[in-house]
C-alpha cells in the first residue's frame, strides 16, 4: 500500500515511496481493458508516463504527420 498524507485539501506521497514501485509490474487489467480496439494488447499506460517524465526514451520517435 502506498501511504500519504494530506497537505491543505491535497493529498501527498513521499518521492522515496513512489520510486520503490517497480516501473514493470502491473496489476492485472479487468477482462474489458486487457485488449484495445483493435485486438492489440493494452500497453503498460503508467510504466510509460513514468518514462515519459523520466525523459526515458521507449521505442521509435512519434512519427510527423
Amino acid at each position: 500500500m502506498l501511504g500519504a498524507r494530506k497537505v491543505g485539501t491535497r493529498h501527498v506521497i513521499a518521492e522515496r515511496d513512489v520510486d520503490a514501485l517497480d516501473a514493470k509490474e502491473q496489476l492485472p487489467l479487468p477482462r474489458g481493458w486487457q485488449r484495445m480496439s483493435d485486438g492489440s494488447p493494452m500497453p503498460n499506460i503508467v510504466r510509460a508516463v513514468r518514462m515519459s517524465r523520466d525523459g526515458a526514451r521507449g521505442g521509435a520517435p512519434p512519427t510527423e504527420r
